[in-house]
């Protein structure tokens, strides 16, 4: 225990009977208690959660700013204990009575940490720290609030329209939607927009996500006497062998070409609700084809060849046109 001026000048006498009424029943330094705690989804952070505890008295939230702090200037209300049992979730929060010193309030948000899909019930209190007569401070749990809140499993970002852009030479996708100014009209749309070739995610930090969503690469050929030609694959190795034979550059994330993330195939198989996108190939014209499986087999039938499933996309929203661009 820290002993103020004001306690130095009291006397022997006097301190002996300050200890004795706190031997006999304690002394309450803080009395704000939780009263509500409402769990929410943090909007500064994607698929993270926080609680609001609300308090029925002002508690100290944090030290002002004001330059030098008083000595006796006590820390802010802080958490305590935090306790993950299956699905229970307890909190014990030290609170701290507001000062001169403090910027003061009565809800304390507080960051949740990751949690796997599944419903939990989370139980907050707030403690008191109590003086007794053997000097020492005792740490009290008192009463508590309570809610349950679910965690869903992380989904995919939403999908994205990939569009069908004829180059010079062979196929190229992009993020990039020319409207109705087209240079290509038979690569257009028959609603008079340009229509998506497929719908595939953005790219982000998807390396977390549970259905192991990938970027796709895009490379771009650099052969001698070989006009420019795009390569698309969602496989880092495949990647790395073809930077490697120095016959090709892959394009930087800021490119429209570049900007679109899919779901690699698994035995050869799309997972369920997803749609196969394969790739197929002219040999004659060295041209690369990004195709859903009709086109496909209509490209096999007239003489390419077929590489299989290069990716897995979204199904498309459920106003887009049936036409298939390519």
């Amino acid at each position: 225990m820290r002993l103020s001026p004001l306690s130095t000048r009291l006397g022997p006498r006097r301190l002996v009977a300050n200890f004795a009424a706190l031997a006999l029943g304690g002394f309450s330094l803080v009395h704000a208690a939780v009263t509500q705690v409402v769990v929410r989804p943090n909007s500064s952070a994607d698929r993270s959660l926080v609680a609001d505890v609300t308090f029925d008295a002002p508690v100290c939230m944090a030290a002002r700013e004001s330059g030098t702090l008083a000595p006796s200037q006590p820390s802010a209300t802080d958490i305590l204990q935090l306790r993950v049992i299956g699905s229970t979730v307890s909190i014990v929060l030290g609170t701290t009575a507001p000062t001169t010193t403090c910027v003061t309030g009565s809800v304390l948000t507080i960051v949740m940490p990751q949690f796997a899909p599944g419903t939990y019930t989370l139980r907050v209190a707030d403690s008191k720290a109590l003086f007794t007569g053997y000097v020492y401070g005792n740490t009290v749990v008192q009463a508590a609030a309570s809610t349950t809140f679910t965690v869903a499993a992380p989904g995919l970002l939403t999908a994205i329209p990939v569009f069908l852009q004829r180059g010079k030479f062979g196929t190229e996708l992009s993020i990039y939607d020319a409207g109705t100014y087209q240079y290509y009209p038979t690569y257009a749309s028959d609603t008079g927009r340009w229509q998506a070739v497929f719908y595939a995610w953005p790219r982000g930090p998807f390396e977390a996500n549970v259905e192991g969503l990938s970027r796709v690469f895009t490379l771009a050929t650099r052969i001698p006497g070989l006009s420019q030609r795009f390569f698309y694959t969602i496989d880092s190795r495949q990647r790395d062998t073809l930077v490697a034979t120095g016959s090709f550059v892959e394009i930087d994330a800021g490119s429209a070409t570049a900007g679109f993330a899919a779901i690699p195939a698994v035995g050869g198989i799309c997972p369920p609700g997803r749609v196969s996108i394969y790739r197929a190939f002219e040999p004659k014209a060295i041209i690369h084809r990004y195709v859903p499986a009709a086109t496909y087999s209509l490209l096999l039938g007239n003489g390419w060849n077929g590489d299989g499933i290069a990716f897995c996309t979204a199904q498309e929203p459920a106003d887009a046109s049936s036409w298939a661009p390519n």
